[in-house]
């Protein structure tokens, strides 16, 4: 607010005409309410600010989280402003992956302990702001907790099946039904369909696995449009679908791993051939995970230098009768275009760098884990298809270090030592489309 020159000579020195003193007390109380109403509205303006830049601190949220002496309480001057580029641009897209680690496979340990971290992690996840996160490992117990934060911060849980068919999860075996929940931010994205499938001979059996394998393996999917709000996206959300496909696989055998990433190829190559194909849609696809090796493996080789491993499409309903379209070969055509590539390897490519941290996995460590390391590179992967380079800019790639500026690493200190939210990183890709933002 500005005050008129005059106004202040005036108050300050009186005018030629002199004027009795109820005047001069009526001009000071004028004086006094503009002043306090100036005040106010800025105390008015700043609360409004922090709450656009920290909203989870003045919503519903219960406990530690509402408190605003509980967030971060400083972060670089970059970070800052990458974050209020990123919280005014809604057109950026950031895909994040996050093992969140079994609750249960910690319950002796405190320092380790879901209830000694669960907020660490709840944190994290609302500072990064993901638009679409795949999660691996988590326990129904420990979504529904994240759920409870997140959803009053505008995300959608998928609410997908577990690994083991529902009844089964009980007593002795819960530690094994974990879950690879996918979350969204609904003002960004409409579900149009979505499920879980094993990465197994039959597909359509939740609990199933390979002969030789401990574990069963499950993916959970999502196809999604965009929203147009305000006409954001122009005619983009009639153009493109998304196709989000989230996973965990085999810990221990790469011809385990082999198959279960044939499973999910066949599957996309089934919605690439309805939707691409048929509907004349634009498919662009995602696959993130723990998948359990780096890029120097043989799995990751394979992925990205062949067009689809699969040699059949595998029915993923169980429907075997000749009106299911969906147990065809696909063409040479379609296999050539749903080749995997890795999204994050791509974009250090592209801007010939490599990313802030060599690992995702770090065993309670840290980044003191990186001497020990024996992977050598994240074994959590962002994959795309080809059309989603030729389609959007990929913008940046970030590993989400608790040493790094996106999050206080105070946080990591309590009674118990150090403390991490997992013993995985989290890692993230912004993308954009080149249409919205040419660069």
């Amino acid at each position: 607010m500005n005050f008129s020159p005059t106004l202040i000579e005036k108050s300050k020195h009186g005018s030629s005409n002199s004027k009795p003193a109820l005047f001069d007390s009526k001009l000071y109380l004028i004086l006094l309410v503009v002043l306090v109403g100036f005040d106010y509205t800025i105390h008015f303006l700043l609360h409004n600010l922090a709450t656009v830049a920290h909203p989870a601190q003045h919503n519903g949220a219960s406990g530690v989280l509402r408190n605003p002496k509980n967030w971060v309480k400083s972060e670089s001057e970059e970070l800052e402003e990458f974050f209020e580029q990123f919280k005014h641009n809604e057109s950026v897209i950031r895909i994040m992956t996050f093992n969140l680690r079994n609750e249960l496979l910690d319950m002796d340990t405190k320092t380790h302990s879901w209830s000694t971290r669960k907020a660490m992690l709840i944190k994290t996840l609302l500072k990064s702001r993901p638009s679409l996160l795949g999660t691996q490992e988590g326990t129904l117990s420990q979504l529904n907790e994240i759920n409870d934060i997140l959803q009053e911060n505008k995300y959608q849980m998928l609410g997908s099946s577990g690994r083991l068919p529902k009844g089964v999860f009980q007593s002795q075996l819960s530690k094994d039904n974990e879950f690879c929940e996918i979350f969204i931010f609904h003002k960004m994205f409409s579900v149009l369909d979505k499920g879980t499938f094993s990465l197994s001979e039959t597909p359509n059996q939740l609990g199933s696995k390979y002969t030789g394998t401990i574990l069963p393996r499950i993916a959970t999917w999502a196809l999604l449009s965009l929203k147009n709000p305000h006409a954001r996206w122009g005619t983009l959300h009639s153009k493109y679908l998304f196709l989000f496909i989230n996973t965990h696989l085999d810990h221990l055998h790469l011809w385990a791993r082999q198959k279960e990433i044939q499973i999910i190829e066949a599957f996309i190559a089934e919605m690439w051939n309805e939707y691409q194909t048929l509907r004349n849609f634009t498919l662009l696809v995602f696959v993130t995970g723990d998948f359990n090796e780096n890029e120097n493996g043989k799995l990751w080789h394979e992925i990205v230098n062949v067009s689809l491993l699969a040699n059949e499409m595998i029915n993923i309903n169980g429907n075997n009768n000749n009106n299911n379209k969906k147990h065809n070969k696909p063409s040479s055509s379609i296999r050539s275009q749903i080749k995997l590539l890795d999204c994050v390897k791509e974009w250090t490519k592209k801007k010939n760098t490599t990313l802030n941290a060599p690992l995702t996995f770090h065993r309670w460590e840290g980044l003191d884990y990186i001497p020990k390391d024996t992977n050598g590179a994240p074994i959590d992967w962002i994959l795309c298809t080809p059309n989603v380079i030729q389609e959007m800019h990929l913008l940046n790639a970030f590993v989400v270090t608790w040493n790094s500026t996106i999050l206080d690493t105070t946080w990591n200190q309590s009674q118990y030592g150090t403390i991490f939210p997992s013993d995985h990183f989290p890692l993230y890709l912004d993308i954009a489309f080149k249409s919205l933002s040419p660069l």
